[in-house]
This record gives C-alpha cells, structure tokens and sequence, in this order.
C-alpha cells in the first residue's frame, strides 16, 4: 500500500498547475495577440449551433455561472486551449474575431427573448461592458509538467461534451505527444489515388475525418496488426500513441509504402480495382499467418 501511495505522489509532483480568473475580453485580446492559442485542428471542432451560442452569451449577461476552461502554457504568458473550445468560440463568434464568420446575430435566447436580434454593436453600452467583464476560472496546466499527463489530460476533457468521432479526438490530442503521424497520416488522406478509391463515403463521414481513419486503419493492420487488440478504436489509439512516443519506430510506417500504393491506383468501384484489392489483402492476411503459426 505505501509503494502504491509512492507513485501516486511521483505522479503528482510531476503536474504543476495554476488557477486564473480572466475576463473574457481579455481572452479575446489574448487571442487576437497570439497569446491564447487555438490549434486548427481543435478549432475545427468548433460546432455549436446558432441558437446553443446564444443562449451562452445569455448566460454571459446574466452572470450565471460558468465550469472552468482549461489551458496548457506552451511558454511564459502563453497558452493553448484544450477544453471550453464551445464557449470562447461561441464568445469570439460574438465579438466578430473569428475568421471567415460573420458576427454572430443572437437568436432563440429562452430567458430574455428581447435579446434575439442583437449583435455585440447593437447592445446598450452598458450591457457590452458586463460582456467584457464577465470573468471565468482558467486552469492552467503549467509548461513543467510532465508531457505525457499533458497529453491524457487533454485526450479525457475531450472524450466529453460535444460528440466527436475517435479520429478527431486523436487529431487534437496526439498532436501534442509529437505531430509527425498526424502530419503524415493527413498527407496521404489528400492523395489523388486514394481520395478517388473513397469517393462513395460522404460528406458527414469526411467532415468526421473518417478518410483519416482510413488512413490509420491501413498503417496500424499492415504494420502492427501481431499487436490488434480489442476494441479496434482503443487500438488504433494505442498505434498513434505508439509512434508519437517513439515505441514505434516512425520510419515503419513508411515500410513498404511506395509497393502498396497500387491499392488506389485502379478506378473505385471497378471490377479489376476490387479483385486487386481483395488478392493484396489476401496475400498479406496469408503472409502473416504463415510467419505467426
């Protein structure tokens, strides 16, 4: 019991927080000066409907409270965003800092449904300061801290709230361990060959990075498929988190990579693309068993 106690304690040495209280015009200063920083990739997620923003900025007005946000200093009085992307985006929206989106016009507030129709400019001066000051908690993960605890801190704040697909949460979160894999595994998402092979899976399906996980898919059975585990999505998981923490080696990945590209070369839907496709996996499911049986 006293070993377990041990490295418990080990383990919190090795995080080092703080708590803020900032108001939330100065998190949108911090914004527009780089300060506070939200990864596109995170930001993409940013998927509040019109009526849900409103009623957050109605909850803004009449000061009800709020859950904390949390960041990572990336250095001195600089921080990435890792949990409440909803919300000071939903804030930003309104405040019209937010590229390639008009400012946000409010719309079914339920409270004081004499707010729907207003923008931040048409608000009475004095309602447009209690905005501005309305303060929020800000957890702080500090740079110290181990990166690993980074990581799964950011990985569980996000397996909540809005409904994400496994992909993009791996998107966000492995990112932080190492980019690489991310990096790459987006490069072949966008290559010709394969974007025509995918060309039936929707737009909903993209939009969830399923083309992604395609990708990943692929890498994770044709290089590590003797290590496959159950649930297939905590195994993918486990892949990327492997390669970014370097318990794989990164240059696996590109083993054999240029031979399997006839996978995408055929036209999608055709008889000949299928039967190529089928006879490679086929061949590789039997080179494998053959080695491991």
């Amino acid at each position: 019991m006293s070993e377990l106690i041990e490295i418990v304690d080990k383990k919190i040495e090795k995080v080092r927080t703080k708590s803020l209280d900032i108001s939330f015009n100065e998190l949108l200063d911090m914004y527009e000066n780089e300060e506070l920083i939200i990864a596109p990739d995170y930001q993409r997620l940013f998927r509040w409907s019109i009526d849900k923003q409103s009623r957050f900025i109605e909850t803004l007005i009449l000061e009800l409270p709020l859950p904390p946000i949390f960041v990572i200093e990336i250095e001195e009085g600089k921080y990435e965003l890792i949990d409440g992307l909803q919300r000071v985006s939903s804030y930003l929206h309104f405040r019209g800092a937010l590229e390639n989106k008009d400012k946000l016009t409010l719309d079914d507030c339920d409270i004081i449904p004499e707010l729907n129709g207003n923008t931040y400019e048409t608000f009475p001066k004095s309602l447009q300061i209690k905005l501005k000051r309305n303060f929020v908690r800000v957890e702080v993960l500090r740079k110290e801290s181990d990166i690993d605890l980074r990581y799964h801190m950011f990985k569980r704040l996000n397996s909540g709230g809005e409904i994400l697909s496994e992909q993009e949460i791996r998107n966000c979160t492995i990112r932080i361990l190492h980019p690489e894999i991310n990096n790459f595994i987006i490069d072949m998402s966008h290559n010709k060959d394969y974007r025509n092979t995918i060309s039936k899976i929707s737009e909903d399906e993209i939009e969830k990075k399923k083309d992604e996980e395609l990708v990943l898919r692929y890498l994770a059975l044709k290089n590590n498929l003797e290590n496959y585990f159950h649930p297939f999505d905590e195994y993918l998981t486990k892949y990327m988190e492997d390669i970014a923490t370097k318990n794989i080696s990164f240059n696996n990945v590109f083993e054999d990579i240029k031979d399997s590209e006839n996978l995408f070369k055929a036209r999608t839907g055709s008889k000949s693309n299928i039967k190529i496709r089928i006879k490679l996996v086929e061949d590789k499911l039997e080179n494998f068993f053959n080695d491991n049986c």
